[in-house]
Protein backbone atom coordinates (compact mmCIF):
# COMPACT_ATOMS: atom_id res chain seq x y z
CA UNK A 1 0.00 0.00 0.00
CA UNK A 2 3.18 2.48 0.62
CA UNK A 3 4.87 1.11 -2.60
CA UNK A 4 1.00 2.42 -4.38
CA UNK A 5 1.06 5.72 -2.28
CA UNK A 6 5.07 6.71 -3.70
CA UNK A 7 4.40 5.80 -6.72
CA UNK A 8 1.35 7.87 -7.72
CA UNK A 9 3.03 10.64 -5.74
CA UNK A 10 6.29 10.18 -8.31
CA UNK A 11 4.10 9.70 -11.18
CA UNK A 12 1.81 12.75 -10.25
CA UNK A 13 4.87 15.26 -9.38
CA UNK A 14 6.78 13.86 -12.90
CA UNK A 15 3.64 14.86 -15.13
CA UNK A 16 3.30 18.36 -13.02
CA UNK A 17 6.92 18.84 -13.88
CA UNK A 18 6.70 17.76 -17.40
CA UNK A 19 3.31 20.13 -18.09
CA UNK A 20 6.19 23.75 -16.68
CA UNK A 21 9.01 22.00 -17.79
CA UNK A 22 8.18 25.10 -21.05
CA UNK A 23 7.69 27.45 -18.71
CA UNK A 24 10.13 27.22 -16.02
CA UNK A 25 13.04 26.18 -18.34
CA UNK A 26 12.68 29.95 -19.73
CA UNK A 27 14.19 33.28 -18.15
CA UNK A 28 11.19 35.59 -17.04
CA UNK A 29 10.90 39.13 -16.66
CA UNK A 30 8.83 42.11 -15.11
CA UNK A 31 8.26 44.83 -13.66
CA UNK A 32 8.39 44.30 -9.57
CA UNK A 33 7.93 48.03 -8.18
CA UNK A 34 4.85 49.19 -10.31
CA UNK A 35 4.70 50.49 -13.20
CA UNK A 36 3.97 54.07 -13.38
CA UNK A 37 6.16 57.36 -13.27
CA UNK A 38 8.08 57.68 -10.28
CA UNK A 39 12.03 57.98 -8.91
CA UNK A 40 13.06 54.40 -9.34
CA UNK A 41 11.69 51.35 -10.97
CA UNK A 42 12.49 47.69 -10.74
CA UNK A 43 12.54 45.14 -13.45
CA UNK A 44 13.53 41.68 -12.61
CA UNK A 45 14.82 38.86 -14.45
CA UNK A 46 14.60 35.27 -13.18
CA UNK A 47 16.11 31.94 -15.21
CA UNK A 48 18.85 30.30 -17.18
CA UNK A 49 19.96 32.98 -19.77
CA UNK A 50 19.42 36.19 -17.12
CA UNK A 51 23.29 36.53 -17.50
CA UNK A 52 22.82 36.51 -20.90
CA UNK A 53 20.88 39.11 -21.33
CA UNK A 54 22.63 41.16 -18.62
CA UNK A 55 25.20 41.25 -21.29
CA UNK A 56 23.53 42.68 -24.13
CA UNK A 57 21.65 45.20 -21.94
CA UNK A 58 25.02 46.10 -20.07
CA UNK A 59 28.51 44.61 -20.53
CA UNK A 60 29.99 46.96 -18.36
CA UNK A 61 27.60 45.05 -15.71
CA UNK A 62 28.77 41.54 -16.93
CA UNK A 63 32.02 42.05 -14.60
CA UNK A 64 29.65 41.93 -12.24
CA UNK A 65 29.12 38.24 -12.40
CA UNK A 66 32.27 37.66 -10.45
CA UNK A 67 31.24 39.75 -7.61
CA UNK A 68 27.12 38.96 -7.02
CA UNK A 69 25.19 41.31 -4.73
CA UNK A 70 26.62 44.52 -5.46
CA UNK A 71 25.12 47.21 -7.30
CA UNK A 72 26.75 48.27 -10.43
CA UNK A 73 26.05 51.28 -11.56
CA UNK A 74 26.40 51.15 -15.63
CA UNK A 75 24.80 52.53 -18.71
CA UNK A 76 21.81 50.36 -20.02
CA UNK A 77 21.44 50.11 -23.93
CA UNK A 78 19.63 48.86 -26.59
CA UNK A 79 21.86 46.03 -27.90
CA UNK A 80 20.54 46.29 -31.72
CA UNK A 81 21.39 49.79 -31.91
CA UNK A 82 23.64 50.94 -29.39
CA UNK A 83 21.49 53.83 -28.07
CA UNK A 84 22.01 54.82 -24.61
CA UNK A 85 18.14 53.45 -22.81
CA UNK A 86 19.14 54.75 -19.76
CA UNK A 87 21.60 54.87 -16.58
CA UNK A 88 20.96 52.73 -13.56
CA UNK A 89 22.20 50.13 -10.90
CA UNK A 90 22.22 46.98 -11.85
CA UNK A 91 22.72 43.70 -9.25
CA UNK A 92 23.21 39.97 -10.10
CA UNK A 93 21.83 37.46 -8.02
CA UNK A 94 23.61 33.64 -8.87
CA UNK A 95 21.71 30.70 -8.26
CA UNK A 96 20.62 29.28 -5.70
CA UNK A 97 21.52 32.76 -3.77
CA UNK A 98 18.86 34.45 -4.71
CA UNK A 99 14.66 35.07 -4.23
CA UNK A 100 14.11 32.44 -6.83
CA UNK A 101 16.59 30.17 -6.15
CA UNK A 102 17.53 30.81 -9.76
CA UNK A 103 20.17 33.35 -11.53
CA UNK A 104 18.63 36.56 -11.29
CA UNK A 105 19.08 40.05 -12.07
CA UNK A 106 17.45 43.06 -10.68
CA UNK A 107 17.80 46.55 -13.31
CA UNK A 108 17.61 49.86 -11.14
CA UNK A 109 16.09 52.23 -13.62
CA UNK A 110 14.15 55.66 -13.91
CA UNK A 111 11.21 55.54 -13.45
CA UNK A 112 9.66 56.60 -16.97
CA UNK A 113 6.69 54.87 -18.65
CA UNK A 114 9.71 55.38 -22.17
CA UNK A 115 12.37 53.66 -20.24
CA UNK A 116 10.57 50.97 -19.01
CA UNK A 117 8.28 50.12 -22.10
CA UNK A 118 11.44 50.14 -24.16
CA UNK A 119 13.70 47.77 -21.29
CA UNK A 120 10.17 45.39 -21.11
CA UNK A 121 9.96 45.38 -25.17
CA UNK A 122 13.93 44.87 -25.83
CA UNK A 123 13.38 41.54 -23.29
CA UNK A 124 10.57 40.42 -25.05
CA UNK A 125 13.09 40.22 -28.38
CA UNK A 126 15.35 37.74 -26.49
CA UNK A 127 15.48 34.30 -26.78
CA UNK A 128 13.78 31.97 -24.25
CA UNK A 129 12.98 35.22 -22.12
CA UNK A 130 9.20 35.34 -21.52
CA UNK A 131 6.98 37.98 -19.30
CA UNK A 132 6.09 36.55 -15.69
CA UNK A 133 2.75 35.67 -14.99
CA UNK A 134 1.04 36.99 -11.60
CA UNK A 135 3.27 35.35 -8.88
CA UNK A 136 5.34 33.29 -11.19
CA UNK A 137 8.61 34.70 -9.44
CA UNK A 138 7.36 34.02 -5.90
CA UNK A 139 6.17 30.42 -7.36
CA UNK A 140 9.53 29.50 -8.69
CA UNK A 141 10.45 30.56 -5.15
CA UNK A 142 8.36 28.14 -3.52
CA UNK A 143 9.39 25.33 -6.99
CA UNK A 144 13.13 25.47 -6.29
CA UNK A 145 12.82 25.29 -2.43
CA UNK A 146 13.03 28.69 -1.24
CA UNK A 147 9.36 29.32 0.46
CA UNK A 148 6.66 27.30 1.48
CA UNK A 149 3.27 28.03 1.03
CA UNK A 150 2.33 29.20 4.30
CA UNK A 151 5.62 31.75 4.04
CA UNK A 152 4.09 32.73 0.19
CA UNK A 153 0.82 33.48 2.27
CA UNK A 154 2.77 35.69 4.54
CA UNK A 155 4.56 37.22 1.83
CA UNK A 156 1.26 37.84 -0.15
CA UNK A 157 -0.11 39.48 2.69
CA UNK A 158 2.90 41.27 3.81
CA UNK A 159 2.53 43.32 0.55
CA UNK A 160 -0.93 44.01 1.37
CA UNK A 161 -0.51 45.61 4.88
CA UNK A 162 -1.74 48.81 5.94
CA UNK A 163 -1.24 48.17 9.37
CA UNK A 164 1.48 47.98 11.97
CA UNK A 165 -0.60 44.61 13.41
CA UNK A 166 -1.34 43.56 9.56
CA UNK A 167 2.66 43.68 9.49
CA UNK A 168 3.46 42.19 12.39
CA UNK A 169 1.32 38.65 11.61
CA UNK A 170 2.23 38.87 8.31
CA UNK A 171 5.81 38.76 9.07
CA UNK A 172 5.87 35.81 11.41
CA UNK A 173 4.25 33.98 9.14
CA UNK A 174 6.86 34.73 6.37
CA UNK A 175 9.45 34.35 9.06
CA UNK A 176 8.15 30.90 9.58
CA UNK A 177 6.01 31.08 12.65
CA UNK A 178 3.13 29.02 11.22
CA UNK A 179 5.26 26.74 9.31
CA UNK A 180 7.64 25.50 12.87
CA UNK A 181 4.11 24.88 13.94
CA UNK A 182 2.66 22.67 11.13
CA UNK A 183 6.33 21.16 11.12
CA UNK A 184 6.24 20.20 14.91
CA UNK A 185 2.52 18.50 14.35
CA UNK A 186 4.33 16.24 11.96
CA UNK A 187 7.37 15.26 13.93
CA UNK A 188 4.65 13.94 16.39
CA UNK A 189 2.55 12.65 14.13
CA UNK A 190 5.90 10.65 12.75
CA UNK A 191 6.83 10.05 16.35
CA UNK A 192 3.48 8.13 16.61
CA UNK A 193 3.66 6.28 13.75
CA UNK A 194 6.98 5.38 14.56
CA UNK A 195 5.19 3.67 18.18
CA UNK A 196 2.58 1.79 16.39
CA UNK A 197 5.40 0.54 13.74
CA UNK A 198 7.20 -0.82 16.64
CA UNK A 199 3.94 -2.23 18.37
CA UNK A 200 3.34 -4.09 14.79
CA UNK A 201 6.60 -5.46 14.50
CA UNK A 202 7.87 -6.16 18.17
CA UNK A 203 4.80 -6.97 19.48
CA UNK A 204 6.08 -9.77 20.79
CA UNK A 205 8.96 -8.74 22.41
CA UNK A 206 9.66 -8.29 26.54
CA UNK A 207 11.59 -5.11 25.99
CA UNK A 208 8.56 -3.02 24.21
CA UNK A 209 6.86 -0.59 26.60
CA UNK A 210 4.24 -2.46 28.40
CA UNK A 211 2.18 0.78 28.52
CA UNK A 212 3.24 2.07 24.44
CA UNK A 213 -0.48 1.58 24.08
CA UNK A 214 -1.93 4.50 26.38
CA UNK A 215 1.40 6.56 25.60
CA UNK A 216 0.43 6.34 21.61
CA UNK A 217 -3.38 7.19 22.67
CA UNK A 218 -1.94 10.20 24.96
CA UNK A 219 0.51 11.31 21.95
CA UNK A 220 -2.70 11.76 19.89
CA UNK A 221 -4.74 13.08 22.35
CA UNK A 222 -2.56 15.77 23.03
CA UNK A 223 -2.22 16.84 19.73
CA UNK A 224 -5.64 16.88 18.75
CA UNK A 225 -6.09 18.97 21.28
CA UNK A 226 -3.18 21.53 20.51
CA UNK A 227 -4.82 21.75 16.73
CA UNK A 228 -8.53 22.68 18.12
CA UNK A 229 -6.92 25.28 19.83
CA UNK A 230 -5.37 26.63 16.98
CA UNK A 231 -8.59 26.38 15.10
CA UNK A 232 -10.41 28.13 17.46
CA UNK A 233 -8.07 30.70 17.44
CA UNK A 234 -9.27 31.29 13.81
CA UNK A 235 -10.70 34.12 13.76
CA UNK A 236 -7.97 36.17 15.37
CA UNK A 237 -5.99 35.88 12.46
CA UNK A 238 -8.74 36.10 9.91
CA UNK A 239 -9.78 40.21 11.66
CA UNK A 240 -6.04 41.32 11.68
CA UNK A 241 -5.43 39.99 7.74
CA UNK A 242 -9.22 41.35 6.66
CA UNK A 243 -10.51 43.77 9.09
CA UNK A 244 -12.56 44.15 12.24
CA UNK A 245 -15.93 44.76 11.32
CA UNK A 246 -17.68 47.55 13.35
CA UNK A 247 -21.16 48.61 12.46
CA UNK A 248 -22.81 51.67 12.86
CA UNK A 249 -26.92 51.04 13.76
CA UNK A 250 -30.18 53.54 15.01
CA UNK A 251 -32.73 55.02 13.67
CA UNK A 252 -33.36 57.61 10.82
CA UNK A 253 -31.41 60.84 11.68
CA UNK A 254 -29.48 60.21 14.67
CA UNK A 255 -26.20 60.96 13.21
CA UNK A 256 -24.93 57.56 11.79
CA UNK A 257 -23.80 59.39 8.91
CA UNK A 258 -21.53 62.20 10.83
CA UNK A 259 -20.69 59.90 13.27
CA UNK A 260 -18.63 58.01 9.93
CA UNK A 261 -17.49 60.98 8.71
CA UNK A 262 -16.11 62.56 12.07
CA UNK A 263 -14.27 58.80 13.02
CA UNK A 264 -12.64 59.24 9.54
CA UNK A 265 -11.74 62.77 9.76
CA UNK A 266 -13.24 63.35 5.93
CA UNK A 267 -16.68 64.13 4.25
CA UNK A 268 -16.93 60.25 3.19
CA UNK A 269 -20.97 59.93 3.48
CA UNK A 270 -23.55 62.35 2.58
CA UNK A 271 -25.74 63.66 5.40
CA UNK A 272 -29.22 66.11 5.58
CA UNK A 273 -31.82 66.50 8.00
CA UNK A 274 -34.36 64.39 5.73
CA UNK A 275 -34.57 61.11 7.26
CA UNK A 276 -33.55 58.12 4.88
CA UNK A 277 -30.53 59.97 3.27
CA UNK A 278 -28.16 56.68 3.87
CA UNK A 279 -30.57 53.53 2.09
CA UNK A 280 -27.18 51.29 1.22
CA UNK A 281 -24.16 50.12 3.80
CA UNK A 282 -21.20 52.54 3.29
CA UNK A 283 -18.05 50.56 4.30
CA UNK A 284 -14.36 52.25 4.70
CA UNK A 285 -11.27 51.25 6.43
CA UNK A 286 -9.26 52.68 8.96
CA UNK A 287 -6.45 52.12 10.97
CA UNK A 288 -7.25 52.01 14.90
CA UNK A 289 -4.31 51.33 17.05
CA UNK A 290 -2.65 49.66 14.40
CA UNK A 291 -5.71 47.15 13.84
CA UNK A 292 -7.62 47.27 10.51
CA UNK A 293 -11.13 48.35 11.14
CA UNK A 294 -13.77 48.14 8.63
CA UNK A 295 -16.55 50.68 9.68
CA UNK A 296 -20.14 50.73 7.70
CA UNK A 297 -22.74 53.11 7.67
CA UNK A 298 -26.18 51.70 7.60
CA UNK A 299 -29.65 52.93 7.05
CA UNK A 300 -31.71 53.99 9.36
CA UNK A 301 -33.93 51.65 11.01
CA UNK A 302 -37.71 52.13 11.05
CA UNK A 303 -40.92 50.34 10.80
CA UNK A 304 -42.86 52.83 9.35
CA UNK A 305 -41.42 53.49 5.78
CA UNK A 306 -43.24 52.45 2.55
CA UNK A 307 -40.61 52.86 0.24
CA UNK A 308 -39.42 49.51 -1.06
CA UNK A 309 -35.53 51.20 -1.30
CA UNK A 310 -35.35 51.98 2.08
CA UNK A 311 -36.72 49.19 3.29
CA UNK A 312 -34.17 46.81 1.55
CA UNK A 313 -31.55 49.28 2.69
CA UNK A 314 -32.69 48.15 6.43
CA UNK A 315 -32.96 44.96 5.68
CA UNK A 316 -29.33 45.24 4.97
CA UNK A 317 -28.29 46.86 8.18
CA UNK A 318 -29.78 44.31 9.85
CA UNK A 319 -28.20 41.99 8.57
CA UNK A 320 -24.83 43.57 8.45
CA UNK A 321 -25.24 43.75 11.96
CA UNK A 322 -26.12 40.49 12.96
CA UNK A 323 -22.64 39.54 11.54
CA UNK A 324 -20.93 42.07 12.99
CA UNK A 325 -17.52 41.98 15.36
CA UNK A 326 -19.06 45.06 17.13
CA UNK A 327 -21.79 47.19 17.00
CA UNK A 328 -21.73 50.86 17.33
CA UNK A 329 -25.75 51.56 18.41
CA UNK A 330 -26.30 55.26 18.41
CA UNK A 331 -29.02 56.97 19.67
CA UNK A 332 -30.78 60.46 19.97
CA UNK A 333 -30.26 61.33 23.84
CA UNK A 334 -33.43 63.21 23.78
CA UNK A 335 -35.52 60.24 22.41
CA UNK A 336 -36.95 58.77 24.98
CA UNK A 337 -37.74 55.00 23.06
CA UNK A 338 -34.37 53.95 22.07
CA UNK A 339 -33.89 50.25 20.40
CA UNK A 340 -31.45 47.79 22.30
CA UNK A 341 -29.01 45.72 20.12
CA UNK A 342 -28.50 42.07 21.36
CA UNK A 343 -24.64 41.16 20.75
CA UNK A 344 -21.67 40.33 22.51
CA UNK A 345 -19.94 43.56 21.72
CA UNK A 346 -22.39 46.77 21.76
CA UNK A 347 -21.50 49.99 22.39
CA UNK A 348 -24.25 52.38 23.39
CA UNK A 349 -23.60 56.00 22.23
CA UNK A 350 -25.85 58.86 22.93
CA UNK A 351 -25.73 62.10 20.22
CA UNK A 352 -26.83 65.68 20.20
CA UNK A 353 -25.35 66.25 23.77
CA UNK A 354 -25.70 69.93 22.91
CA UNK A 355 -29.33 69.61 22.17
CA UNK A 356 -30.28 68.38 25.85
CA UNK A 357 -31.05 69.72 28.78
CA UNK A 358 -28.45 71.24 31.05
CA UNK A 359 -28.39 67.74 33.49
CA UNK A 360 -28.61 64.98 31.63
CA UNK A 361 -28.33 61.20 32.43
CA UNK A 362 -27.27 58.48 30.62
CA UNK A 363 -26.88 54.78 31.73
CA UNK A 364 -23.48 53.77 32.87
CA UNK A 365 -21.17 52.32 30.69
CA UNK A 366 -22.93 54.51 27.88
CA UNK A 367 -20.75 57.26 25.74
CA UNK A 368 -22.59 60.74 25.20
CA UNK A 369 -21.20 62.59 22.78
CA UNK A 370 -21.92 65.72 20.16
CA UNK A 371 -21.00 64.78 16.59
CA UNK A 372 -22.10 68.32 15.41
CA UNK A 373 -19.69 69.64 17.90
CA UNK A 374 -17.17 66.39 18.47
CA UNK A 375 -17.37 66.53 21.88
CA UNK A 376 -17.06 62.50 23.99
CA UNK A 377 -15.42 61.14 20.99
CA UNK A 378 -12.19 60.62 22.90
CA UNK A 379 -13.66 58.05 25.56
CA UNK A 380 -16.04 56.51 22.43
CA UNK A 381 -12.54 55.88 20.56
CA UNK A 382 -10.49 54.65 23.27
CA UNK A 383 -13.22 52.26 24.45
CA UNK A 384 -14.07 51.24 20.48
CA UNK A 385 -10.10 50.78 20.40
CA UNK A 386 -9.53 48.41 23.26
CA UNK A 387 -12.82 46.41 21.54
CA UNK A 388 -10.95 46.08 18.71
CA UNK A 389 -7.50 45.11 20.47
CA UNK A 390 -9.17 42.30 22.74
CA UNK A 391 -10.71 40.64 19.61
CA UNK A 392 -7.17 40.51 18.35
CA UNK A 393 -5.47 39.14 20.67
CA UNK A 394 -4.67 35.78 20.68
CA UNK A 395 -5.87 33.19 23.81
CA UNK A 396 -2.22 31.62 23.63
CA UNK A 397 1.40 33.62 23.58
CA UNK A 398 0.96 37.33 21.64
CA UNK A 399 3.75 35.80 19.28
CA UNK A 400 2.02 32.32 18.56
CA UNK A 401 0.85 32.16 14.84
CA UNK A 402 -2.83 32.49 13.84
CA UNK A 403 -4.80 30.97 11.30
CA UNK A 404 -5.15 33.36 8.63
CA UNK A 405 -6.81 31.46 5.77
CA UNK A 406 -9.80 29.10 5.82
CA UNK A 407 -7.78 26.67 3.29
CA UNK A 408 -5.55 26.18 6.85
CA UNK A 409 -8.41 25.88 8.87
CA UNK A 410 -10.29 23.37 6.14
CA UNK A 411 -6.83 20.45 6.52
CA UNK A 412 -6.89 21.40 10.07
CA UNK A 413 -10.51 19.80 10.66
CA UNK A 414 -9.94 17.25 8.65
CA UNK A 415 -6.77 16.49 10.47
CA UNK A 416 -8.59 15.97 13.62
CA UNK A 417 -10.77 14.28 12.88
CA UNK A 418 -8.05 11.39 10.91
CA UNK A 419 -6.94 11.58 14.69
CA UNK A 420 -10.08 11.11 16.15
CA UNK A 421 -10.44 7.78 14.70
CA UNK A 422 -6.93 6.57 14.97
CA UNK A 423 -7.74 7.55 18.57
CA UNK A 424 -11.11 5.80 19.01
CA UNK A 425 -9.44 2.94 16.66
CA UNK A 426 -8.85 -0.36 18.32
CA UNK A 427 -4.73 -0.76 18.22
CA UNK A 428 -4.52 -4.19 19.43
CA UNK A 429 -6.99 -5.50 16.54
CA UNK A 430 -6.72 -3.24 13.81
CA UNK A 431 -3.05 -1.41 14.28
CA UNK A 432 -2.68 -0.65 10.59
CA UNK A 433 -6.18 1.25 10.45
CA UNK A 434 -4.94 3.39 13.46
CA UNK A 435 -1.69 3.67 11.03
CA UNK A 436 -3.71 4.73 8.31
CA UNK A 437 -5.46 7.56 9.80
CA UNK A 438 -2.43 8.97 11.26
CA UNK A 439 -0.75 9.01 8.07
CA UNK A 440 -3.65 10.55 6.78
CA UNK A 441 -3.70 13.16 9.28
CA UNK A 442 0.01 14.24 8.30
CA UNK A 443 -1.16 14.53 4.69
CA UNK A 444 -3.31 17.10 5.98
CA UNK A 445 -0.73 19.03 7.77
CA UNK A 446 1.55 18.60 5.23
CA UNK A 447 -0.96 20.09 2.46
CA UNK A 448 -0.78 23.12 4.34
CA UNK A 449 2.75 23.86 3.56
CA UNK A 450 2.48 22.36 0.26
CA UNK A 451 4.74 19.18 0.59
CA UNK A 452 2.21 17.15 -1.07
CA UNK A 453 0.19 18.08 -4.15
CA UNK A 454 0.65 21.55 -4.09
CA UNK A 455 -0.44 21.95 -7.74
CA UNK A 456 -4.21 21.30 -6.88
CA UNK A 457 -3.94 24.71 -5.13
CA UNK A 458 -1.03 26.94 -7.06
CA UNK A 459 -3.65 28.75 -8.50
CA UNK A 460 -5.59 30.06 -5.75
CA UNK A 461 -2.45 30.91 -3.58
CA UNK A 462 -0.24 32.45 -6.69
CA UNK A 463 -3.23 34.49 -7.79
CA UNK A 464 -3.31 36.95 -4.96
CA UNK A 465 -0.02 38.31 -6.39
CA UNK A 466 0.99 41.08 -8.93
CA UNK A 467 3.08 40.47 -12.10
CA UNK A 468 6.71 41.36 -10.93
CA UNK A 469 6.02 39.21 -7.80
Amino acid sequence: RILIMLNNIILSRSLNFWLRSNRYLSTIYAVSSGFGKCGVSIVRVSGPNASLSLKMLSPMAAKSLRNPRKAVFTPIQNPYSSDLLDRGLVLWFPSPNSFTGEDCVEYHVHGSVAVLRELIRLFGSFDDHKHAEAGEFTKRAFTNGKLDLTKVDGLADLIHAETEEQRKQAIRQMEGGLYSLYQSWTTKIINVLSQIEALIDFSESEHLDPNLENIIKTGISKLIHEILLHINDFRVGERIRNGVRVVIVGKPNVGKSSLLNLLLQRPAAITSPLPGTTRDLLQFQIDLGGYPVIITDTAGLRSDSHDPIENQGIERAKNEANTADIIINLMDINDSENEEFTHDNVIDVYNKIDLAPTVYSVPKGTFPISVLHSKGINPLLESLTIKVQELCQSSGSSTSPSLTRMRYQTHCKKAVEFLEKAQTGDLENNTDVVAHYCRLAMREIESIVGKIDPELIFDVIFADFCIGK
